[in-house]
């Protein structure tokens, strides 16, 4: 597999947007947030209103029992100048009279508070007090005992048209006290009704944002369904395409299988023959040496009849607890004298002292030198390779097999099919390799997979550990 340097294309930043069903998601997320909001906002108007409205009936209320007291006051503040006529007892009404004025006045003084305009009712008050007033006092002075009948007569018909002029100005007071109940009523009306309109509107906003939240859960509801659909389609179209897969595997297997047992026979008689040409031929050095590179060849290509007879059955793995450490540094140990003579660099990291997995221990050692040959075909003379083994840190039950190389890396576009079968960009090259390890390592229960880098390649063999 040959990992040339990929010419990277720069994506514009200008890209035009692309709708993506997700998007739909998003878009009724948007719409639900703006309902919730839109309700929360309803909710708190209407529960202001309410508060608002509550507070004005609460006033009005306030100034109604106030008006209904003033009445009451009024009633008790006429009392003593009419009860004179018919006790005569002067101090002891005068008394009466100067505690209504008291109460009188701490009821316009708690008017004050509720900012309502008593002018006219104050107004017939003070005149009312002053007759009143003028009233006890010719009852104290005109009517003694010492006053002739006449006089008494006269001074009792000016009482008493005094005391009709008192309660004109007592009827007009109370006239006016009313006016300020009427206006009160029609105020806690007008609230009533303005509150009953808001509730109204509120009932109708409220209305329309169900409406909205009933077309979003249909509208949730089918394209969930056509999501669903989808989802069925694109399953029957994985199995479809895996189905085919499988037939085209077997297919290649069976060309695999004739392929292979066509070379191999002419194949054993080529080495054979070469070998006893080696052992007992009389042949000069360079020819032995000839023959000799005619049976490393033919070494080379008898692995490579092997591996494509391996795909055309099923793998005869050995599933045994062994250690995965004592795998991956049998595996450094028979191909580092193949790295020296490149001249190429080894780093190795063992962080465990011992790895347990269950699996087949010669799988693995072929797969980690299959993986660290390929790197050795990339990297440079005085290039650099890195086999780490650990236990990953974020999953305690996984084991980690890591080889990283300096050379130009994979291109981004051929990450996704290094692992595949055939598949290889170089030359000489057949693409059994990597897919043979991907086999290997996959029917152990690990997985292999390329680690994204900036420089160099790095691939990755993930191995459950054995608990």
């Amino acid at each position: 597999m040959s990992r040339k340097p990929g010419i990277q294309v720069k994506r514009s930043n200008e890209q035009k947007f692309r709708w993506r069903w997700y998007h739909y998601y998003f878009l009724l997320a948007f719409f639900d947030i703006l309902v919730i909001v839109a309700t929360l906002t309803l909710y708190h108007q209407n529960l202001s209103s309410y508060d608002l409205a509550l507070t004005k009936l609460a006033k009005n209320h306030a100034k109604q029992r106030w008006v209904q007291s003033l009445r009451l006051a009024v009633i008790e503040l006429n009392a003593p100048g009419n009860d004179v006529f018919a006790s005569r007892q002067v101090e002891r009404e005068r008394a009466r009279f100067i505690k209504a004025q008291e109460h009188m006045q701490e009821l316009l003084a708690h008017g004050k508070n509720l900012d309502v305009d008593v002018s006219e009712f104050q107004e017939h008050i003070r005149k009312m007090v002053a007759i009143e007033t003028e009233i006890l006092n010719r009852f104290a002075v005109e009517l003694g005992p010492d006053k002739s009948m006449q006089d008494i007569q006269n001074s009792l018909a000016k009482a008493a048209a005094q005391m009709a002029v008192m309660d004109r100005h007592q009827a007009d007071s109370v006239t006016a006290l009313s006016e300020l109940d009427q206006y009160f009523l029609m105020r806690i009306a007008s609230l009533l009704n303005e509150y009953g309109d808001r509730l109204e509107q509120y009932a109708a906003f409220e209305k329309f944002f169900l409406a909205i939240i009933v077309v979003i859960l249909v509208a949730v509801f089918w394209f969930g369904r056509q999501l669903q659909l989808t989802d069925e389609q694109i399953v029957l179209g994985q199995q479809h395409v895996h189905s085919e897969r499988q037939q085209r595997l077997a297919e290649i297997g069976e060309l695999c299988a004739g392929v292979a047992h066509g070379i191999r026979n002419p194949l054993a008689a080529i080495s054979s023959s070469a070998q006893l040409a080696l052992n007992y031929g009389e042949v000069d050095s360079a020819t032995k040496s000839r023959i000799s590179d005619v049976l490393t060849e033919c070494s080379r290509l008898e692995k490579r009849v092997s591996r494509l007879l391996s795909f055309s059955a099923a793998p005869n793995l050995s599933l045994e607890k062994y250690d995965l450490c004592g795998a991956v540094k049998q595996a450094v140990d028979e191909i580092a004298p193949t790295m020296a003579a490149g001249k190429i660099r080894f780093q190795v990291d063992i962080h465990a002292a011992e790895m347990t997995v269950r699996g087949d221990r010669e799988r693995m050692v072929q797969s980690v030198i299959e993986i660290i040959s390929n790197a050795m075909d990339h990297v440079s003379s005085e290039g650099t390779i890195q086999v780490n083994c650990t236990i990953d840190s974020g999953v305690r039950r996984v084991a980690v097999i890591d080889v990283v190389d300096d050379g130009p890396g994979i291109p981004e576009n051929a990450r996704a099919r290094v692992f595949d079968l055939f598949y290889t960009t170089r030359e000489q090259g057949i693409g059994i390799g990597l897919a043979s390890v991907k086999r290997a390592v996959e029917f152990q229960g690990g997985t292999v997979a390329v680690v994204p880098s900036t420089k160099g390649a790095h691939i990755r063999i993930l191995q459950p550990l054995d608990s």
